[in-house]
């Protein structure tokens, strides 16, 4: 099995098997593999940021008083 390190369309990835798009595609989409974020969908996978942790109890009853 050859894995190809650059894109590569899929429809010459069924011509090279033999297979059809729709065989390729699912095949795809079985093991997971799935092309990677372009725009947006990237700008926004990349924005998220974990949330700060939580504040300690005894710090919370001092700003309280």
């Amino acid at each position: 099995m050859q894995s190809y390190p650059t894109a590569m369309p899929a429809r010459q990835i069924a011509e090279e098997l033999g297979r059809s798009l729709g065989a390729v595609r699912a095949k795809a989409r079985a093991l997971g593999v799935r092309r990677p974020l372009r725009g947006r969908a990237a700008d926004a996978a990349g924005a998220l940021t974990p949330p700060p942790p939580p504040a300690q109890f005894g710090n919370t009853i001092k700003t309280l008083f």
